[in-house]
């Protein structure tokens, strides 16, 4: 099972800057552990303490089967976390931001990727290729060490499927889109399909 939370950013921060502070990370940070505090309780399980792993992605260090992972973008932010799953990561991005959408496709998307967002017209697909990159390397732990363009998804159908690298192995993604925000959640594909339970 994964949970997964979507909250605007000013749920969290009173003022959203350009740029996060300090005391901005401090605070999402702390609403993250608020979250987490309740999940552990319903599920017996101590208040969670934190540190890093091997590759500095954020770990919890006395529950070893919970797993989690948070994205904000500038408007919103994403948690998603589980007791079932060794690995998860999350992405978020606001469909309405403006980015340069075709000279960042030309240079992060595989070829197969850059045709089936031309081929859909559609700047929301941008996003969902997007966030998908993302999560997958946030769930495998390397964040943004490898070539995005060496990542190619492959879909399922129009909001599941698979990235395989040899490098990471299999992940599979879910994308769902709330709000205008296009949130993927990914982990190790021998998992199968996971139920998600929004919190």
């Amino acid at each position: 099972m994964i949970y997964l939370h979507h909250a605007p950013l000013t749920r969290i921060l009173s003022l959203v800057p350009r740029r996060l502070s300090l005391d901005d990370t401090k605070a999402i940070r702390s609403y993250r552990h608020e979250l987490l505090s309740q999940f552990c309780k319903l599920n017996d399980a101590p208040v969670p303490a934190y540190g890093r792993d091997e590759l500095g992605k954020p770990i919890c260090i006395n529950i070893p089967n919970l797993s989690f992972n948070h994205s904000q973008c500038p408007t919103d932010y994403a948690l998603a976390y589980s007791l079932d799953l060794p690995n998860v990561g999350v992405d978020i991005e606001h469909t309405s931001r403006v980015l340069n959408f075709e000279p960042l496709a030309r240079r992060f998307y595989h070829p197969d990727e850059m045709a089936r967002w031309l081929n859909s017209g559609d700047i929301t697909e941008w996003f969902r290729i997007w966030t998908i990159k993302e999560a997958v390397l946030k769930a495998c732990g390397l964040g943004v060490r490898m070539t995005l363009s060496e990542l190619n998804a492959q879909f399922i159908n129009d909001h599941q499927g698979v990235v395989s690298h040899e490098r990471i192995g299999a992940y599979r993604f879910e994308c769902v889109q709330v709000d205008g925000a296009m949130i993927t959640v990914a982990y190790p594909s021998e998992y199968g399909t996971q139920d998600w339970q929004w919190s």
